[in-house]
């Protein structure tokens, strides 16, 4: 079984329902695969990337899956300054052995949250990661995305498991490389 840890905010812990009805644990459901959640809600970028560097990690560890920039719109951040952090992390996973993928920033329907992601997500889509796309379990349409979500940030039970769902054999792809 390989065994992934994804590090992030509250959208890999699975707030507010707990790392139970996370869209990780849903995709990891009849798999080959363990998605150990390190998500902690409310965590910028660099916050992300700190625990990252001094959680110790499972031995047969594969991967790494990143996903962060929502905290850091909030809190009027440089993206550029974000995607750096990214960028170490990926740097980390690279040092140990481990694959790495980046879970693409979420659209909410916020018109000032979004346009901070959107930007966010073209700088992350210049560099040569591996992406997971969970934006097929949310929706693209505003009805879609005002149904999507609880606060117009964090999705419902139902979206967390249609990422889940989504993310599942996008993972598995992403296991089979290299």
């Amino acid at each position: 079984m390989d065994i992934v840890a994804c590090f992030g905010d509250s959208l890999v812990e699975g707030f507010p329902f707990g790392k139970d009805c996370s869209w990780c644990a849903v995709a990891e459901t009849g798999t080959n695969f363990q998605l150990l959640n390190y998500g902690v809600c409310g965590e910028c970028c660099d916050d992300i990337l700190f625990r990252l560097q001094h959680t110790p990690l499972p031995k047969g560890l594969k991967g790494i899956i990143f996903l962060g920039g929502a905290n850091d719109a909030l809190m009027g951040r440089d993206p550029k300054n974000s995607l750096m952090m990214v960028k170490m992390a990926n740097n980390f996973a690279k040092e140990h052995g481990l694959q790495f993928a980046v879970v693409l920033p979420l659209v909410s329907g916020d018109l000032q949250l979004d346009s901070w992601l959107v930007n966010f997500t073209k700088l992350l889509q210049q560099e040569k990661f591996n992406f997971i796309d969970l934006q097929q379990g949310i929706g693209y349409a505003d009805e879609e995305l005002a149904e999507a979500y609880l606060d117009g940030v964090h999705p419902t039970a139902a979206t967390y498991k249609a990422m889940g769902m989504v993310a599942r054999p996008q993972i598995e792809r992403w296991l089979c490389q290299k």
